[in-house]
């Protein structure tokens, strides 16, 4: 199985891409018991967020396109 490669803080090779859960194919791979999932989507979900609300702080938003 394949899937989005990640770092230990669920980072992917592209900047500012995040991924976890099935979409890192996750660690459990082919061979995944039903719910196990939802635990490693909760777990590496969270981790994920947190880094990312973390290294937003340098981001520059704007201009925005007016609506």
């Amino acid at each position: 199985m394949g899937g989005v490669p990640i770092d230990l803080e669920c980072k992917a090779p592209l900047e500012g891409l995040f991924a976890a859960g099935k979409d890192t194919s996750g660690v459990h791979g082919a061979n995944c018991l039903g719910g196990n999932g939802v635990v490693e989507s909760t777990v590496y979900g969270g981790l994920a967020g947190n880094v990312m609300a973390a290294s937003c702080h340098d981001v520059a938003l704007g201009p925005f396109p007016k609506m």
